[in-house]
């Protein structure tokens, strides 16, 4: 399965895109954006751009990111620090335009163990 990342800056974008190549090989996530070009052969798709260049059913939105229409995806993350207040009073704000459009939302957490456990709002 396609996804695409999307960011607001490029210079994160251009650092994911670094560490996605040099984290670790053992960990390794074939990626790509408009620097390595061939959207079609990229699982993971890095962008700044709303876009769908490699045909993904899932769209992530990282750094307070929004699409509202994502009809060319099956699926949409939206991925912020809950531990950043600024980044959860914006993330509230982007559910309720979530929820206002008519979208079927669902509420996943971290909990103390590290593993993502779905809320009930």
């Amino acid at each position: 399965m396609c996804s695409v990342l999307l960011f607001k800056k490029t210079e994160t974008l251009a650092l994911y895109n670094k560490l996605l190549w040099t984290f670790s090989s053992l960990t390794f996530l074939p990626h790509g954006s408009k620097l390595e070009g061939q959207p079609k052969e990229q699982p993971l798709w890095l962008s700044t751009d709303f876009e769908n260049p490699n045909q993904a059913e899932v769209v992530a939105c990282v750094e307070g990111t929004q699409l509202l229409d994502f009809k060319d995806f099956k699926r949409c993350l939206d991925i912020f620090n809950g531990h950043d207040d600024d980044a959860v009073k914006d993330a509230r704000k982007r559910w309720k335009a979530y929820k206002k459009a008519g979208h079927a939302l669902t509420y996943w957490k971290q909990n103390e163990k590290g593993r993502w456990e779905k809320q009930d709002i």
